[in-house]
C-alpha cells in the first residue's frame, strides 16, 4: 500500500512538472479552480429575516399559544406587526384561504407588509387576494387603526379599490362591514347606503304604505319589483299613467289584505322577519374580546341584533335580499292588463298574477279613466261681465213696467226689482242657490262648520249638497260637492269658479 501511494506521489510530481501537458486544451478541460459564486441582491434578502418579523413568529411558540384560538394568534402577532413596514416584491402566486401571520413565509410576510405599506400611503397595489385577505382580516380587529370608525372607513375604501376581487370577497365584506358597525356599535347611518339598510327601508316604505307619498312608494316598488319597470316599452310611452296605476293599485290590494286577510301584501310577498341564531365575521379571522357580552342593537324596526353571554341573534326577513318576484309578478301583471286596456301594440302576457291582484289593477284603471273623464267634461266658463249684464236686464224691466202699469202695479214691481236688484247686487250666485244652499256651499268652501250651517235651516247637509250640486250643474257641468263619505268634499278642480261665484 506504501509503494502505490509512493507511485502516485511521483505520477502527480511529474504531471505537474511537465508545463506542456498543463497548458494543453485536454488538460484545462479537466482541472477546475475555485471562482466566487455571484448571487442577485433578492436572492441575498431571501435569506434575511428582519429582527420584528422573527419575533413575531416567535409568539406562536409560546406557552399561551397553545392553549389559545388562531384568532387569538392573530390578532397578537397583528398588533406586533401594527407598525411594521418593508420595502420587497410581493409574491403574487401563492393562494391562501384564510391568510394568517403564521402560514406565510418570511418572503411572504415581508411581500405583505411591503403591499400594506403602499396601500396606507395611498397607492393602489396589485390586487394579491390573500394579502387583501389579511388586511381586512386586520381591519375588523381594528389592528393599525386608532379608532373603529377609522376601521370602518378603510373597508369601505377596500371595496370601491377592489370591487371584483375574487367571487367571494365583494358580498363578504359587505356583511362584514354590518357585523362591524353591529359588534362596534357604530351609528346604523354610517352605512345606510348598504344593500341591507336599502332593502329594509323600501320594504318598510310598502309595509307602511299610508304614511308613505306616492313618489317614496314608487321608488320602493322600482327597487324591489324583479319586473324591471325601466325595460318596459309601455312604460316608456305612459310613464305618469302606468305609476299611476301601479301606485293606486299597489294600495288598494295592500288595504284589502289589511282588512280581510290575516296576514298583509308584504307578508304575502316577502314572509315575516324572524328571529335565529347568527355568527358575526363568518368567513373571517376575528377575535372577539368581549366573550360574554350581552347587548341589543338595531338597525332599523326590521333588523335587530341580541347578544345573550357572547351568542348572537338576529332578527330579520329572511328570504332573499334581492329583487322580489312575487311583486315583479304583480307589476308585470298591472302592465299586461294597461296595455289590454289601451290597445297596446306590444302585448305583454300576465304571468302568475292573482284574482285579487287583477281585480285591484282593473278597479284602478277604472277609477283613474272616470277622474280623467271628469276633468275633461265640458265646462262652462264663467264670464263676469255677464253678471253685470243681469243688472242692466233688470234695470231695462223695471223701465218699462213703470210706464206700462198703474201705480200699485209699479210699486209691486218695484218691490220686485229692488229684491231682484239686492240679490245681484250680492255677487249674482243667488238667483242660482236660494239662501241655505249659499250659506252651505260658501261655508264649504272656507272649511267652516258645515254641520251648523245646515242645521241653522234645519236640512240635511246631504240634501242640501244634492240640491247645489243639481242647480250648479248646467253652469259647471258636473258635481261640485262630493258626500259619498257622510261629508261634503269640496270638488277641487272647481274651487276657482265657485270662489268666483259665492265668494
Amino acid at each position: 500500500m506504501s509503494e502505490g501511494k509512493e507511485k502516485t506521489k511521483e505520477l502527480l510530481a511529474q504531471i505537474l512538472s511537465d508545463e506542456k501537458l498543463l497548458s494543453s486544451r485536454a488538460f484545462s478541460d479537466k482541472i477546475y479552480s475555485d471562482v466566487p459564486i455571484i448571487r442577485r441582491g433578492s436572492e441575498l434578502k431571501k435569506n434575511e429575516t428582519p429582527d420584528q418579523i422573527r419575533e413575531m413568529k416567535a409568539i406562536a411558540f409560546t406557552s399561551e399559544a397553545q392553549w389559545k384560538t388562531s384568532a387569538w394568534l392573530f390578532y397578537t402577532q397583528g398588533c406586533f406587526m401594527a407598525d411594521y413596514t418593508d420595502s420587497f416584491p410581493p409574491d403574487t402566486e401563492f393562494v391562501k384561504y384564510y391568510p394568517t401571520y403564521r402560514d406565510l413565509t418570511v418572503p411572504q410576510l415581508r411581500g405583505y407588509f411591503s403591499w400594506r405599506n403602499a396601500l396606507r400611503h395611498g397607492d393602489k397595489p396589485i390586487l394579491v387576494h390573500p394579502y387583501l385577505l389579511m388586511y381586512s382580516f386586520e381591519l375588523l380587529n381594528c389592528i393599525g387603526t386608532e379608532s373603529p370608525e377609522e376601521s370602518l372607513r378603510i373597508l369601505k375604501k377596500l371595496g370601491e379599490l377592489y370591487p371584483s376581487a375574487g367571487q367571494s370577497f365583494p358580498s363578504n365584506l359587505v356583511q362584514w362591514i354590518t357585523d362591524f358597525v353591529v359588534y362596534y356599535e357604530l351609528p346604523p347611518e354610517l352605512i345606510s347606503d348598504s344593500p341591507d339598510m336599502m332593502f329594509d327601508k323600501a320594504l318598510l316604505t310598502l309595509s307602511d304604505f299610508d304614511s308613505h307619498t306616492d313618489d317614496e312608494l314608487w321608488t320602493a316598488i322600482k327597487q324591489l319589483s324583479s319586473y324591471d319597470i325601466d325595460e318596459s316599452l309601455f312604460a316608456a310611452q305612459y310613464p305618469e299613467y302606468f305609476r299611476n296605476v301601479i301606485i293606486s293599485s299597489f294600495r288598494e290590494l295592500s288595504k284589502f289584505f289589511r282588512e280581510h286577510r290575516k296576514n298583509t301584501l308584504c307578508d304575502k310577498y316577502f314572509g315575516k322577519p324572524i328571529e335565529s341564531q347568527c355568527q358575526l365575521f363568518s368567513s373571517a379571522v376575528f377575535y372577539n374580546r368581549q366573550p360574554l357580552r350581552n347587548s341589543t342593537y338595531e338597525l332599523d324596526p326590521v333588523h335587530i341584533y341580541k347578544c345573550v353571554n357572547g351568542t348572537w341573534y338576529c332578527y330579520r326577513y329572511y328570504g332573499s335580499r334581492r329583487r322580489n318576484r312575487s311583486l315583479g309578478n304583480f307589476v308585470r301583471a298591472a302592465d299586461s292588463l294597461m296595455r289590454e286596456h289601451l290597445d297596446f301594440r306590444y302585448k305583454l302576457t300576465p304571468g302568475e298574477a292573482t284574482k285579487n291582484e287583477v281585480a285591484a289593477i282593473n278597479s284602478a284603471i277604472s277609477r283613474l279613466e272616470s277622474e280623467k273623464r271628469r276633468r275633461e267634461a265640458a265646462r262652462v266658463e264663467i264670464d263676469l261681465s255677464l253678471l253685470s249684464g243681469i243688472r242692466r236686464s233688470a234695470d231695462e224691466t223695471r223701465d218699462r213696467l213703470l210706464v206700462e202699469t198703474d201705480e200699485d202695479e209699479t210699486q209691486s214691481v218695484e218691490e220686485t226689482i229692488t229684491t231682484t236688484e239686492e240679490n245681484t247686487e250680492d255677487d249674482g250666485s243667488t238667483s242660482l242657490l236660494n239662501e241655505a244652499e249659499t250659506a252651505f256651499i260658501r261655508t264649504v268652501l272656507s272649511g267652516g262648520d258645515w254641520n251648523a250651517s245646515a242645521r241653522a235651516y234645519s236640512i240635511l247637509p246631504a240634501i242640501l249638497a244634492d240640491s247645489i250640486n243639481e242647480k250648479l250643474f248646467d253652469i259647471i257641468g258636473d258635481t261640485v260637492i262630493d258626500f259619498s263619505d257622510d261629508r261634503p268634499e269640496l270638488i277641487e278642480d272647481y274651487r276657482d269658479e265657485l270662489e268666483v261665484l259665492f265668494g
